[in-house]
């Protein structure tokens, strides 16, 4: 790399994927596909709606800046008080020692004067700390390998399509930023750039699978 790789103007979390929670992969992907299919068609599949918000940041906020994941930090200081004022909702005993079957139901009291966003965290961290057992899995979760593809080829289309970069410069400067290449091969790219056309194609089908 002995020469200078253009500006890019796109921000890492509308390329970059790989630091996604695994628990928000599926909401990424729907999240992050929804703002290709609105970009093509200025509108979503109603299907959408069931899983975000569509007046939340969409679409121009990235999936990785929204406040679901990425809460202001005076919304986290707003869950710690609330929680530091509550610890009867916190398990005396860590979860791993609390048999499912003794463990007792928790009724929560909630205050309303709190944004919705903060409720939201607040009750994530609440699930995070009481479920004895993992959730059963959404429609769609059992596909992360898929989706995980999915998601880098959107990175790899968004860096080509949108920030303009060849497929070589592209893969020079995500070893700049990640440490490795998106892709290494150019015909990589090329795959990766096609298949995010499929998947938006199909989107619309593939959210009525999901919402049934």
């Amino acid at each position: 790399m002995d020469h200078q790789l253009p500006e890019v103007s796109l921000a890492n979390e509308e390329w970059d994927f790989s630091g996604c929670p695994k628990d928000e992969i599926f909401d990424c992907w729907v999240y992050e596909f929804a703002r290709e299919y609105f970009r093509r068609h200025k509108t979503v599949p109603e299907a959408c709606h069931i899983f975000f918000p569509v007046s939340d940041g969409f679409p121009g906020t990235p999936y990785l800046c929204t406040s679901r994941v990425n809460p202001s930090e005076e919304d986290l200081k707003l869950v710690s008080e609330w929680l530091d004022k509550h610890p009867d909702v916190r398990p005396k005993p860590p979860l791993s020692e609390v048999k499912e079957e003794d463990q007792p139901d928790v009724r929560l009291k909630i205050d309303w004067r709190f944004s919705d966003t903060v409720l939201l965290r607040w009750m994530k961290r609440i699930l995070n700390e009481k479920r004895p057992s993992s959730p059963v899995q959404r429609k769609g979760r059992q596909e992360f390998g898929v989706l995980e593809t999915d998601l880098k080829c959107l990175g790899a289309f968004r860096l080509v399509k949108i920030a303009g970069l060849k497929t070589l410069e592209a893969a020079e400067y995500t070893m700049k930023v990640l440490g490795e290449e998106l892709y290494v091969e150019s015909t990589n790219w090329s795959e990766a750039v096609s298949r995010v056309g499929s998947v938006v194609e199909n989107f619309a089908s593939r959210m009525d699978e999901f919402a049934h």
